[in-house]
């Protein structure tokens, strides 16, 4: 049996553990609430009134919320159309930049000359802002003198210009290129500091048993890195659902709606028709499919290497 003073003791420490805990957390916590939780309430709030840009938040205590919003939404085939786009657009870019990351992690992991020049070769367009790369890109496929004409027909590939942003079959490509180049340094300075925490011994056993550089790839090296690819793809899908500078600076959404993401559309709602509420309700899903999107990713980093 525990003495009623002692346990009394105990109790009182671990409140006053469990308090210090809590006012630690509670500064960051306030940030939080008041930048990302109440603007998503607010928003919440929003779409279920139809709202317009000049009517201000008092005209709602004169509205009657309802479902319209979602209603509409769900009955728009342009609404479909840019859900598809931007899954579209999440993955492949997911994908690409993760594989491009990869494969420069496992370059600049390799004790060659000049490693150190590479690797801030590799990370320099991480800082570039998106606007910035969005010109760059748009020059790099330009119709008439673009680089990427030049060295696809130096090539003997193509025979004469592709209008690459204004093709609605080729919009998507230049706008994935120049996402895949702004967001792959994130997941080589990621996987490289993954591939450096894999202990040594186990490339060495696998050596003394005979394994090739494929196999410790396939059996070491992936296993090991998919904790951390995982959450740098939740990470960058996140980045990709709200992507706006890129697309639009680059096509602005088109043509035909063809690189209209959830992230344009809200804009072009929102700010361009002046249907706040309805802009707010398409937002409310993009969070919920971001949501879905991040459990789904989530599987990746469900098992342990270790």
């Amino acid at each position: 049996m525990i003495p009623t003073e002692l346990f009394g003791k105990w109790r009182s420490f671990a409140f006053r553990r469990k308090m210090f805990h809590v006012l630690m957390i509670a500064p960051a916590a306030l940030v939080v609430c008041a930048v990302i939780v109440y603007p998503l309430l607010v928003g919440f709030r929003i779409s279920f009134y139809k709202l317009r840009i000049f009517t201000g938040m008092d005209a709602l205590k004169n509205l009657d919320p309802s479902l319209a919003n979602y209603t509409r939404m769900f009955q728009s085939a342009q609404f479909w159309n840019a859900v598809q786009t931007t899954i579209t657009y999440v993955l492949v870019s997911t994908v690409v930049c993760a594989l491009i990351g990869l494969g420069t992690a496992l370059l600049i992991n390799q004790s060659i000359r000049g490693r150190g020049l590479a690797r801030a070769l590799i990370i320099s367009p991480w800082p570039i802002p998106g606007v910035i790369a969005a010109s760059i890109f748009s020059w790099m496929f330009d119709a008439n003198f673009g680089v990427v004409n030049y060295l696809l027909r130096s090539a003997g590939l193509i025979s004469k210009n592709i209008a690459w942003t204004a093709s609605s079959t080729t919009a998507m490509v230049a706008v994935i290129a120049a996402t895949a180049w702004k967001g792959y340094p994130f997941f080589t300075v990621s996987l490289l500091a993954g591939l450096q925490s894999i202990p040594t011994e186990l490339y060495e056993a696998a050596k003394i048993d005979g394994a090739n550089a494929f196999r410790e790839f396939r059996y070491i090296t992936l296993p090991a890195l998919r904790p951390v690819l995982g959450i740098c793809m939740i990470i960058n899908s996140l980045w990709s659902f709200r992507q706006f500078e890129i697309i639009y600076n680059l096509t602005k959404g088109g043509p035909a709606r063809s690189t209209e993401t959830l992230a344009i559309q809200v804009y072009q709602e929102a700010f361009k028709f002046f249907e706040m509420g309805y802009g707010a309700a398409i937002g409310i899903f993009t969070v919920a499919l971001s949501v879905i999107t991040t459990l789904f990713f989530s599987r990746v980093i469900a098992s342990r290497f270790y």
